[in-house]
Parts: C-alpha cells; structure tokens; sequence
C-alpha cells in the first residue's frame, strides 16, 4: 500500500509543478488523484478472490512465422494457435477498441494459412 501512496503521491505532484508524465501520458488525460475515494482490485492471476480474465495483452509467447502457441522452450503446442490480444498487443498512449479486429484478422489469417498448408 506504500508503494501505491508513494506513486500517486510522484504523480499529482508531477502534474502539480507542470511537469510531463514518465510514462508519456497525453496531458489532456492527466488529473490530480487528490481527491477520492479511489479503491484499488487486485486482478492478479494468483488473486483468489477475483478470477475474472481482464484484458489479456499479450501474455502468449508464439511463433511469428505461423501464430501456434510456443513453449518456453520454443518447441510448439501441436496445434495450438493464439491470434488477436492474446498473441499481441502492447497498451499505448490510448486504446482504440476497433485496433482489436485488426490484430485478430491479421494473425487469424496468418493461423489459417499455416493450417492449410500443413493439409
């Protein structure tokens, strides 16, 4: 809890003074969290309580060429494919819901071409 006071603390402090965001956040989206109340969910995987999935970034190692999920060795799941979010995706500045069909058309077809030509 410590940490969390600490980091809003060096934020709205940060903004206070003028200053730019270290992580790059757009100013037009930065506000002073100075007054709550503001609650904090732990969405860890390891959290008991909270087994909800919530937006999956990545988090699938696979291989570029043909999309199948790899293991940590590099050798491959049989016939295990990962596309959209899940196989990719790198949070920005801001997230545009309709950036998701991309990533999900893309590495699907990637997926589907390998299949096809393994027929």
């Amino acid at each position: 809890m410590l940490l969390l006071r600490a980091t809003v603390d060096q934020y709205n402090t940060a903004i206070a003074r003028g200053e730019e965001d270290p992580l790059g956040k757009s100013d037009d989206f930065r506000h002073s969290l100075a007054n709550g109340p503001y609650y904090a969910i732990d969405i860890s995987v390891g959290n008991p309580v909270f087994k909800c999935a919530t937006l999956t970034f990545g988090g699938l190692l696979v291989d570029e060429g043909s999309g199948q999920v790899t293991k940590t060795d590099s050798s491959v799941f049989g016939n295990l494919y990962a596309a959209g979010r899940t196989a990719v995706g790198i949070p920005s500045r801001a997230y545009v819901s309709g950036l998701s069909l991309g990533d999900c058309i893309f590495l699907g077809r990637r997926a589907g071409r390998h299949i096809a030509d393994k027929r």
